[in-house]
């Protein structure tokens, strides 16, 4: 009699929450958010800028909260972590080939071909390097992807002035809080400032790739601006931006090797 194999356990797939395309849920969240801040309104001035501005209350709101849940996180690690396979399958595929363009050309002894071809495969062996970098997701948080903090930093500064730490802490737990989730975890300035110190530190090309996209953003708008959360989603840094920062990195790792 055989024995029958215990079924594996099913993965769990990460799903985008469906609240992001939800625009009436994310406008009456907007206003529950808005009756949270003004409790403490008089304690923070950038606080007050916010609500006084029905944009920039609005997409405060809508990055606050993308960074607030952790589905959101789970989600888009997902998607990294895809999009990265799919990258370094593309690049192992055509290392084999040129490999073996190498072994057809070296058999004609075309010396010239063949040491064309071999910069070719160093050039995407180091690109492989990159891409496996690129794509990973540890660098971006270990519970929550920061790039989302730092945007919303970005955006906050660019639109209210000054922003403090204590304030990007006081954001998020008013909406946990209104997520239900304020006994789950409770930031502080000095969690803000550790997460924003260790990934400006582990993503100095992301950090230049925001950079320029907030400069072009502003050029662009020319102090006007719209946001979109499954637009918001969509610019995390997936397949566009890796491959961006893929060039960005290059050029970093260019720029020490001429200076050593």
């Amino acid at each position: 009699m055989t024995q029958e194999r215990p079924a594996k356990p099913r993965k769990r797939i990460a799903r985008k929450p469906l609240w992001i395309a939800d625009v009436e849920d994310q406008r009456a969240w907007t206003m529950k958010f808005a009756k949270k801040l003004r409790e403490i309104e008089k304690v923070d001035p950038a606080i007050t800028v916010i609500l006084r501005n029905e944009r920039i209350l609005r997409d405060c709101a809508a990055q606050v909260r993308l960074y607030g849940d952790l589905a959101v996180t789970a989600h888009v690690r997902r998607e990294r972590e895809r999009r990265g396979r799919q990258q370094v399958a593309r690049l192992n595929s055509a290392i084999k080939g040129i490999t073996e363009a190498m072994e057809f050309y070296a058999e004609f002894g075309d010396r010239t071909a063949t040491s064309q071809l071999q910069q070719y495969r160093q050039d995407l062996a180091e690109k492989l390097q990159r891409s496996k970098q690129a794509y990973s997701s540890k660098r971006h948080g270990r519970d929550r992807d920061h790039t989302i903090l730092i945007r919303l930093q970005t955006f906050l500064e660019k639109h209210a002035g000054q922003v403090t730490n204590a304030t990007l802490a006081t954001l998020v737990n008013k909406a946990m809080e209104l997520d239900g989730q304020a006994g789950s975890e409770r930031f502080t300035e000095e969690t803000v400032r550790k997460n924003l110190r260790a990934f400006r530190s582990k993503n100095p090309a992301m950090m230049t790739l925001l950079a320029r996209e907030s400069e072009g953003v502003r050029n662009q708008n020319d102090g006007k601006w719209a946001f979109s959360l499954p637009v918001a989603l969509s610019r995390l840094p997936l397949n566009c931006e890796c491959k961006q920062l893929l060039r960005t990195e290059a050029n970093q790792c260019r720029s020490t090797n001429t200076s050593a």
